[in-house]
């Protein structure tokens, strides 16, 4: 079996942008060309009756790539490779496929794990969907009223010639900013606050510090260790499954790794299985590996590994936290509701006595002798 230095010594003729966009259309493509290789339709045959099917000219033009070296002689997973259509773990599945005559098997596996993966992104938005519009409604009601209301308010209270409380002067002074510079401080916040985001969860380079954020969260950390231990565990148990070494298996699914977190666990636990270490002795050389690894799932692990049923044990960690994970989705939004409400209270409050203590003020000055 080839080792996974054939992907080091393959270079990608497509770029790898020519795969975005296409996630949907991707995983389609997948399932039924290993529905059309089961029905032993021949994979040229198949990739050109599922080019006249798709509607991303991105994803045709890819098929048609590996249509082109496929018919020049090329092996199918040095297709996909040069492709740059799936990871290097989806590769190396088609790979120990083609060579032992289970192509169309592996290839629902890759479809059912990049589902899976996209699972895991949609649990994330969809958790942080919901708080993240109502805060952002709240703020531009709250700036609508400090912009457009409030100036003709502060106005009255100007005149009345009161000594105004404290929460009315903070707010008088917010509507002052934004009627000299909210034209070009809102624009120059909101660009500043998406350059924040993006550096902090998508630029390559910086993204682990909104990882180590998240993972700190109370709620959505829960949510990402079940999600990403089932991963793990799936995806382990798969290429164990199809024979691919637990040690290039763990550096593969380290290659694909979403949090760098994890992607160093798995290198390190590469590194220990490779110096002929067990899983017990590899978990006791990284003390912090409990944070991600519950005591009981490496329990697991360890004993699966003495008695020779690692694959099924894995398959079982993956089914039982694919579980959790979904509970705990349900609990956040829970959890966040009662939240929410308390952040919109107080802004609403806030609002109120600022507006409503001037004239009270006003009132008990009027009823004074």
């Amino acid at each position: 079996m080839k080792t996974n230095t054939d992907f080091k010594n393959n270079s990608r003729s497509e770029p790898w942008f020519l795969t975005l966009g296409i996630g949907k259309e991707k995983d389609s493509f997948i399932t039924d060309l290993s529905m059309m290789l089961e029905a032993g339709i021949p994979i040229i045959e198949a990739l050109i009756a599922l080019k006249k099917q798709t509607a991303s000219t991105r994803l045709i033009k890819i098929i048609e790539q590996l249509e082109e070296d496929i018919s020049g002689g090329m092996q199918v997973w040095q297709a996909f490779l040069n492709s740059t259509l799936l990871p290097e773990y989806a590769i190396a599945l088609i790979r120990v496929g083609e060579e032992s005559g289970r192509l169309n098997d592996n290839l629902k596996l890759i479809a059912s794990q990049e589902q899976k993966d996209k699972l895991l992104k949609q649990r994330l938005s969809s958790s942080m969907s919901y708080p993240i519009l109502v805060l952002s409604l709240t703020a531009i009601i709250g700036v609508s009223l400090a912009w457009f209301i409030l100036p003709r308010l502060a106005g009255v209270f100007v005149n009345l010639k009161l000594k105004l409380p404290l929460p009315t002067r903070m707010l008088l002074s917010a509507t002052h900013f934004l009627n000299n510079w909210g034209s070009l401080a809102i624009p120059v916040f909101i660009f500043t606050f998406a350059i924040f985001i993006y550096i902090l969860f998508f630029q390559k380079k910086t993204k682990f510090l909104g990882q180590a954020l998240l993972l700190k969260t109370p709620g959505i950390q829960t949510l990402i260790l079940e999600t990403e231990l089932s991963r793990f565990s799936y995806l382990l148990a798969t290429m164990l499954r199809s024979g691919i070494p637990i040690v290039e298996s763990l550096e593969l699914i380290a290659k694909s790794a979403n949090f760098r977190v994890y992607k160093n666990i798995y290198l390190a636990l590469r590194d220990n299985l490779e110096e002929g270490n067990s899983f017990q002795k590899a978990f006791l050389t990284l003390p912090k590996a409990k944070q991600y690894f519950p005591p009981h799932v490496q329990q697991m692990l360890i004993s699966a590994e003495q008695s020779g049923k690692l694959e099924d044990t894995l398959f079982v960690i993956a089914k039982n936290t694919e579980e959790k994970s979904e509970i705990s989705t349900k609990n956040l939004s829970v959890i966040l509701e009662p939240v929410l409400l308390v952040v919109v209270w107080l802004g609403v409050a806030f609002v109120a006595l600022a507006i409503v203590l001037p004239i009270y003020n006003l009132i008990g000055g009027l009823n004074t002798p």
